[in-house]
Order: structure tokens, then sequence, then C-alpha cells
């Protein structure tokens, strides 16, 4: 009785151990948070930064590479020398699609063409 009595635990820990921990998933609420952090202050660098990296760890999620790259766009335009045409064609390619321009007006953003 004793043996399956240890028996019976030990399957029932080795099944919790099995089992992975379900964390939820936020990418909404990173995706908010970066566009958040960055609208608040286009001319912070470490903020801009830090909100480039969390919607690069987004990878796939809708919109999130637009944003990169825009966001990566304003913080080149900040440099001391500054390359205008990289920036420049970045604006126009990522300014061509409508659902990116609607979302960054909804988000308080500076059109690609602004």
């Amino acid at each position: 009785m004793k043996k399956r009595c240890l028996a019976l635990a030990a399957v029932i820990v080795l099944l919790f151990a099995a089992v992975p921990v379900t964390a939820e998933v936020t990418y909404e609420e990173d995706f908010r948070q970066a566009l958040t952090n960055a609208a608040n202050d286009l001319s912070n660098k470490e903020q801009l930064t830090a909100s480039i990296e969390t919607l690069r760890d987004l990878g796939a999620y809708p919109l999130a590479k637009n944003y990169v790259f825009y966001l990566q766009a304003v913080l080149d335009l900040q440099q001391r020398r500054p390359d205008l045409q990289m920036i420049k064609l970045t604006f126009e390619t990522y300014g061509r699609n409508e659902k990116f321009e609607q979302h960054l007006a909804e988000n308080g953003f500076p059109s690609c063409k602004e």
C-alpha cells in the first residue's frame, strides 16, 4: 500500500512538472506600451530605443515591423550626421501603406509625409 501511494504521488508530481506553466502572452499590451512610450516624446532617444527593442521582440505582430522602421528613422534623424536619403526613402516606403498611415494618426504619431 505504501508503494502504491508513493508511486501515485510520484506520478502526480511528474504530471505537474511536465505541464508547462501557461503565462499569458501580452503582445497587445507590449505593443500598446511601446507605442505609448514612443509617442510621449519622439525626441527622447532612450525611450525610442526601448520602444524599438520591444517592437522587435514582438516579431510578426501586426504593424510592429513598420513601427520599428518608422521609429528607427525618427531616431536616425536625431544623429549628428543623419543619412537623409535613407531616412527619406524609409518614410516614403512606409508612407505608401495606408493602413499604417491611418494607424500612425490614430496613435498620435506624425505621418510619414510630415
